[in-house]
């Protein structure tokens, strides 16, 4: 009796199911949306780019499963390539976000295809009418050019194919025939964040050309782009003249160097045209040119963008001297090196850095009060005409950091205070 009592009071055969199933099951943190963001880094790859993609646990067994997908994916593309459509509209979110992050190519147009068959393409494929978050950053540049990436977000389909017979042609030119036709949608009516970060070689002249099929985009993460520009490659070129040289695009070589950044104020005044829904911006680590948001002939702050919220700004990295209250970025910043000591010339780098570091974000700070104040302006127009258009009352930089430490020394180096020690 006993005997029978011990078995029955034992558990299933087999392990015990992974800690993940179970917080699953109880409704634990697993379903919790993960965003980015300092505090939210999952690895090293900046895993959730996009803010409100789902992302398991680190250590959970979807995890892991997403991980070994995206590393392979090449390879499950030709030996999984009709049971990849029947995941969850849910799932192939995360999965994408988890191929640019752990997969040195990302995804090309016949991934795009295949991830994405419908029910009338494969029996039991969910599609991507429901979708609302593309990542496709890494694979733009490498895996996957502008042109065809607006090519896969386009889908065709034909009619009346199927009843066109050769009997059919008309005799004259001047009958009407039915002839057969093609109709070309978007495949992801719904998608409103798009993310085409870390590129290899892209073209701002394709990004325009692709946006105007993106007008419903609310999110757009651009991270380490390059400065816009249509002519890129035309930098140095040139046409003779009788009255002398003619650069031959709108910028040329020294553009950066004098500080000319029309050309990328009138590419970024384009792109804000054709995103006019956007709420949220990530520009990471493109700190060589991101003060040209602050120009009066850059973005428009008080008519495309007036929905513009927030927009990542931050350089990618911090000085070791600014980590922590701590960390002595006074003292290095304070010291004069000599240039006849080999130990003060290798002190140099560090404090080159800070003072680079530094002046960046006080160019990205004041474009932020030139932006807010544009802002500012349009508001009081609208209010002194009783006109409501949406306008949102501050758009906000994120720079990545936090830390009062930090923002005393971004103000004592470019010269707007002097430091105190609180």
């Amino acid at each position: 009796m006993r005997n029978s009592e011990r078995r029955r009071a034992r558990g299933p055969a087999g392990p015990p199911p992974p800690k993940s199933w179970l917080e699953k099951r109880n409704g634990g943190a697993a379903h919790t949306p993960r965003t980015s963001g300092p505090d939210h880094r999952l690895t090293d790859k900046h895993v959730g780019s996009l803010p409100g993609v789902y992302i398991p646990q680190e250590r959970s067994l979807e995890h892991l499963v997403l991980k070994s997908l995206a590393k392979n994916w090449q390879w499950h593309t030709h030996y999984d390539q009709f049971h990849l459509a029947t995941l969850p509209v849910r799932y192939k979110e995360t999965l994408l976000t988890y191929i640019s992050a752990y997969n040195n190519r990302g995804i090309d147009a016949w991934g795009i295809d295949l991830l994405f068959l419908d029910g009338s393409e494969l029996d039991g494929a969910t599609g991507s009418e429901s979708l609302t978050h593309l990542d496709l950053g890494t694979s733009v540049g490498r895996a996957i050019n502008l042109k065809e990436l607006k090519e896969a977000l386009m889908k065709r389909t034909f009619e009346d194919i199927g009843s066109w017979e050769v009997e059919d042609i008309p005799e004259s030119w001047d009958d009407d025939a039915q002839l057969p036709t093609s109709l070309s949608f978007s495949r992801f009516p719904a998608l409103t964040h798009l993310s085409l970060s870390n590129p290899a070689n892209v073209s701002w002249k394709g990004l325009l050309n692709l946006t105007q099929h993106l007008r419903t985009l609310t999110h757009l993460a651009l991270a380490f782009w390059p400065s816009p520009s249509v002519t890129p490659n035309s930098k140095t070129a040139y046409r003779e003249s009788p009255a002398g040289n003619i650069d031959y695009g709108a910028s040329n070589f020294y553009s950066d160097t004098d500080g000319d950044f029309s050309e990328a104020a009138g590419v970024l005044k384009r792109l804000s045209k054709a995103t006019y829904c956007l709420q949220w911006l990530d520009l990471t680590g493109c700190s060589e040119w991101v003060h040209v948001l602050g120009r009066h002939d850059g973005p428009d702050w008080a008519g495309a963008w007036r929905g513009l919220k927030a927009v990542k700004v931050g350089q990618g990295w911090i000085p070791a001297c600014l980590e922590s209250p701590s960390s002595g970025w006074l003292q290095l910043y304070s010291e004069i090196p000599d240039p006849l000591m080999v130990g003060s010339l290798l002190s140099m780098v560090p404090r080159t850095e800070l003072l680079l570091w530094a002046g960046v974000e006080g160019r990205v700070s004041d474009a932020e009060d030139i932006a807010n104040r544009i802002i500012r302006s349009a508001r009081l127009s609208q209010i002194s005409k009783k006109v409501g258009t949406g306008q949102t009352e501050k758009v906000t930089f994120d720079r990545g950091w936090e830390g009062w430490w930090i923002e005393d020394a971004i103000n004592h180096i470019n010269g707007k205070k002097e430091y105190t020690v609180p």
